[in-house]
């Protein structure tokens, strides 16, 4: 078994591969990711999940159908702030980890320690370089062209219902894989478009705290949450704190738009 990777150890090497990023231009996307290389060849591995499955869903079991009931008036932006992080693995080494795929080839987790320079190596590249995310399980047959009204003035969504969703960000260093990804409507994945809402909520918290502190580095962790063997969750539960403890929440973001009544088995959608 390779040796855990020393925190500091771990933020000089991904140092590295930031310089050479911002040097060469290197798209990970294209090919094998520099720092992966950097790591096995220092011998040392970059993300394990030391956790056993209760561990990792921490606190997410004992959330009962009211806690998954969303409120327009009370959740406007579809997420709620539960409390602070709980599914924070102090050991793991930098880099991100992803859950196997269920039985129902269902994504599971997939979280990690972030580095202020991993960050910066994500940032060089270009978005549109990227390969297309892959099709989760459960996406649906057709994806409908719908209106999302806004709540409370906020704009009113015209386009797709449904977004293939990460559960930890491409500008964060997540995959494009089925792993990372799981069917979320566009209200789920990016909230209104205007404020950070949904999932862009703790992605925007994470993007702005790294870019501001290049040193630092913040523990991210996305759960999806399904209710028995429907392929589309009903919510994702987000774990974001960073190092020097500035934030610290349990995020549980809602996977539903305003006006229409979802199956989450089949994401057919009705009028409400």
């Amino acid at each position: 078994m390779m040796p855990r990777l020393p925190r500091r150890f771990a933020r000089w090497l991904a140092a590295i591969v930031a310089a050479l990023a911002a040097l060469g231009g290197y798209a990970a996307v294209d090919g094998p990711n520099p720092l992966d290389a950097l790591l096995a060849a220092s011998g040392f591995s970059e993300a394990t999940d030391t956790r056993s499955p209760e561990q990792a869903n921490n606190g997410i079991a004992q959330l009962g159908e009211a806690d998954l009931s969303w409120s327009a008036n009370d959740y406007p932006d579809y997420y709620r702030v539960l409390g602070t992080a709980q599914d924070v693995d102090e050991g793991a080494n930098p880099g991100i980890a992803y859950g196997d795929l269920d039985a129902l080839g269902r994504a599971t987790w997939a979280g990690g320690w972030i580095t202020g320079e991993m960050r910066a190596a994500v940032r060089v590249q270009d978005r549109n370089d990227a390969p297309d995310p892959a099709d989760p399980v459960g996406w649906p047959r057709i994806n409908p062209e719908i209106s999302i009204e806004g709540i409370d003035g906020r704009r009113t969504y015209h386009g797709r219902l449904w977004n293939r969703s990460h559960l930890v960000a491409w500008s964060l260093g997540g995959s494009m894989e089925a792993a990372n990804i799981v069917p979320g409507t566009r209200t789920q994945n990016i909230g209104d478009n205007v404020s950070p809402g949904g999932m862009g909520y703790t992605e925007d918290l994470a993007r702005t705290w790294l870019d501001q502190n290049p040193q630092g580095m913040l523990w991210y962790a996305a759960t999806p949450i399904y209710q028995g063997d429907e392929t589309i969750p009903r919510a994702v539960v987000v774990d974001i704190r960073t190092d020097d403890g500035s934030i610290d929440e349990r995020v549980l973001v809602y996977n539903t738009a305003n006006g229409w009544d979802i199956d989450y088995a089949t994401g057919d959608v009705q009028a409400a």
